[in-house]
């Protein structure tokens, strides 16, 4: 039976016998089966990020602190505003 020493991924060459290594590589395993990112270990914190769950493409009255808008509502709102200025000043 043959047994592999050395392995490489993405240009990085891991030694199994070294033992973080190995620990690196089933880590990689578990997460590439489950495809869950919570597999991850070493994770960077994220809590301060913002989410595409609170991402919104419109606003109204019942917006809330925790939603943002994305780029084409602003731009759909600025062109609302610009348009409303325009009719008052009798332009359109």
């Amino acid at each position: 039976m043959t047994s592999i020493s050395k392995i490489a991924l993405n240009n990085t060459e891991y030694n199994l016998e070294d033992t973080s290594a190995r620990s690196s590589i089933d880590n990689l395993a578990t997460v590439a089966t489950s495809g869950s990112y919570n597999d991850l270990t070493n994770k960077p914190d994220l809590s301060g990020y913002q989410t595409t769950t609170n991402l919104v493409t419109s606003i109204s009255s019942s917006s809330t602190d925790s939603q943002y808008p994305s780029a084409k509502c602003v731009y759909d709102i600025v062109g609302d505003i610009e348009s409303a200025i325009n009719i008052i000043r009798g332009v359109l």
